[in-house]
């Protein structure tokens, strides 16, 4: 099984009128009768709805199979209107079965509502911090924390919890928050970590190798979740001078990498989810667009790397189920563009790699 990539040009259909009898029509149209749909009330009917975008099918014709209605009007024989001249564009063919659907639709990359429900929370509780604090509990050993805040309202938590637990063994945390050289603004750190040996970075105000650009004002929130053995999570964020980023990174399983970087002014939003084994995920915002990406990776073998950037704001949404067969993503926009790609792919040999490059 394998699914498809969709972009602005990817449709959808929306319930079908079902099969109507073609009983009179020819040249560029066909006619229906409402008797020929059965007992279904004319005017309520789906039919009643067809009009110009329409696609039709055919699955008897002799000559064209499928196509657009151009045109479609009731007519008043009677009362109710009980007559219908539906325009094809193409020869009807008098007795044959058609199935006319509603317009396609697109799939667009757009923010849900619960995920701006999180950013609307995410960000009053920043604006809530009045001081630097850090709660965070060890069960084991070997574990390995640095935390560095810069700057007096910065804050590390857990998820739905006053403190963030990291058990197991191995495990590598490294957080830095404001800008040392600008150590103003609010940062939120909210995190679980379990297993062995993961390894996260984290930052917010300064870049993973802790170079700044002196102009960070902070107002950027983290929820960061990781569930298993193998994992590395690295994430850093900055602006210059304003827009706070949003970003949220749930793994689960072995052997995932994720890295994450925006960056720029503008606010940000980033949601990365990641299930399964050997995945990796690696995006990038930048630019002064106010961009939106969403990943979620569920299987094996799957791999995403994106990269936005650009002063107008780009979306993005990416979905990926691969339970086994080859899978990957790798898209490039640059400003104003909006992507939507969703692949499934179970068998070896399936969906092949999908590059999607725009600009502007």
């Amino acid at each position: 099984m394998c699914g498809n990539a969709h972009a602005q040009n990817a449709a959808t259909t929306d319930s079908s009128t079902g099969s109507i009898q073609n009983v009179n029509g020819n040249n560029t149209y066909v006619g229906l009768w409402s008797g020929s749909i059965g007992m279904h009330d004319w005017n309520g009917s789906a039919v009643s709805r067809i009009g110009p975008g329409w696609v039709w099918t055919c699955n008897n014709c002799t000559g064209p199979q499928a196509g657009t209605v151009t045109g479609a009007s009731l007519n008043s024989i009677g009362n109710p209107a009980d007559w219908a001249v539906i325009n094809l564009n193409v020869p009807g063919e008098s007795g044959a079965t058609y199935v006319f659907y509603p317009p396609p639709t697109t799939p667009v990359s757009a923010i849900t509502a619960d995920q701006q429900a999180a950013i609307d929370s995410a960000r009053a509780r920043v604006n809530y911090i009045t001081r630097n604090s850090i709660y965070i509990d060890q069960v084991g050993s070997n574990n390995t924390v640095i935390v560095q805040q810069n700057g007096t309202q910065n804050s590390v938590a857990g998820l739905g919890q006053q403190s963030m637990p990291i058990q197991g063994s191995g495990n590598t945390v490294k957080i830095r928050q404001g800008d040392p050289s600008n150590p103003y603004g609010q940062n939120l750190i909210e995190a679980e970590v379990y297993g062995s040996y993961n390894t996260l970075g984290l930052n917010q105000g300064t870049t993973l190798g802790n170079q700044t650009n002196g102009q960070d004002n902070g107002q950027h929130y983290q929820a960061i979740s990781v569930t298993g053995t193998g994992n590395q999570v690295n994430s850093e964020q900055t602006n210059t001078g304003g827009g706070g980023h949003y970003l949220s990174t749930t793994v689960n399983g072995d052997y995932n990498t994720v890295n994450t970087s925006q960056t720029d002014n503008t606010a940000k939003a980033s949601f990365v989810n990641v299930q399964g084994d050997l995945n990796t995920v690696s995006t990038s915002q930048s630019g002064l667009g106010q961009h939106y990406l969403s990943v979620n990776l569920l299987g094996t073998g799957n791999s995403a790397t994106v990269n936005q950037s650009g002063s107008t704001a780009n979306n993005a949404s990416i979905s990926i189920t691969n339970a086994g067969g080859p899978g990957s993503v790798n898209l490039t926009q640059t400003g104003g563009q909006n992507y939507y790609i969703n692949t499934v792919c179970v068998t070896a040999g399936g969906c092949q790699p999908i590059t999607v490059r725009q600009g502007n």
